[in-house]
C-alpha cells in the first residue's frame, strides 16, 4: 500500500523451456524509470536472454512515484525505499512458492536481485543494505515508516530476502560503505559517460527531479575491493 491507497504489484516469470532441472538458479529483475516510470514489461527481452541460459528470470513491479513537481529529496528517497520494501516482498514470494507449490523449481540458495538504473538502484540496496549498516538518520526514519528492513508490502516474513548475489546494470547506492564483508557479490555494468545515474559519486538527477546524492558502480568496486566482495 502507499498512503493508504493499496496497489496490486505483479511478476512476470520466465523459464527455460523444456528443461528438465529440479531446482533452478533465479533472477529477480527491476525495471529503471527514476522511480516515476517504466514497467516489468521493459525486461521482456532480458529476462527471457536469461531463460534461455537456465535461469528463471522475473520482472517485477514495484511502486513509483506519482510525477508531481517539485519533488522533494526525501520524497524520492521515500520512493526508493517503498522499492526496496516491494522488491524483498518478490524475493521472499519466489521462496515462499519454493516451500510451497513450487511452481518455478528455484533454487533458494541462488536468487540474484538485478535491475537497471533505477532498478538497479533497488536491487544494489536490497543486496547491500542491512540493518548493521551505519544508516543516516533521516534514511532509517524513512525505513522505519515503511515497515522497517523488510519493508510492509506483503507479511509473509517467515521468508527470507537474502540474495546470492548482485546484478547491477548502471545503479547505485546511497552510500557505498553499505557494503561489507558479509555482503553477496555483485556484477556490474556502467558507462562512466552516465549523465543519469553517477558512475562514481555524485549528484544525481533525472530531468526535473530534484537532485540526490549516490554512490555509482565505481564507488561499488571500489568498496567491495576493500571489504573482500567479490
Amino acid at each position: 500500500t502507499s498512503d493508504s491507497n493499496p496497489q496490486a504489484l505483479f511478476m512476470d516469470v520466465y523459464e527455460p523451456a523444456g528443461d528438465g532441472a529440479e531446482s533452478r538458479p533465479a533472477v529477480d529483475m527491476a525495471f529503471g524509470g527514476a522511480f516515476v516510470a517504466g514497467e516489468r514489461q521493459d525486461l521482456d527481452v532480458l529476462c527471457r536472454s536469461l531463460a534461455r541460459k537456465g535461469y528463471v528470470a522475473a520482472t517485477i513491479d514495484y511502486r513509483l512515484f506519482d510525477f508531481l513537481l517539485p519533488l522533494a529529496s526525501n520524497q524520492m528517497h521515500d520512493v526508493v525505499v517503498k522499492a526496496i520494501g516491494d522488491m524483498k516482498a518478490s524475493i521472499r514470494y519466489l521462496r515462499q512458492d519454493a516451500a510451497t507449490d513450487n511452481l518455478f523449481r528455484i533454487d533458494t540458495s541462488l536468487i540474484f536481485a538485478g535491475g537497471i538504473s533505477a532498478g538497479a538502484i533497488t536491487a544494489a540496496h536490497v543486496a547491500h543494505l542491512d540493518a548493521e549498516d551505519d544508516i543516516p538518520g533521516y534514511l532509517a526514519n524513512i525505513i522505519e515508516n515503511n515497515g522497517g528492513m523488510e519493508g510492509n508490502s506483503s507479511d509473509n516474513y517467515q521468508y527470507s530476502s537474502a540474495v546470492a548475489g548482485l546484478v547491477n546494470y548502471s545503479g547505485a547506492l546511497k552510500l557505498s560503505a553499505f557494503i561489507d564483508e558479509n555482503d553477496p557479490p555483485q556484477f556490474s555494468v556502467h558507462d562512466e559517460g552516465d549523465g543519469i545515474v553517477v558512475y562514481n559519486k555524485g549528484l544525481v538527477s533525472a530531468g526535473p527531479i530534484v537532485f540526490v546524492y549516490l554512490e555509482g558502480s565505481l564507488a561499488m568496486h571500489n568498496r567491495a575491493l576493500e571489504a573482500g566482495v567479490s
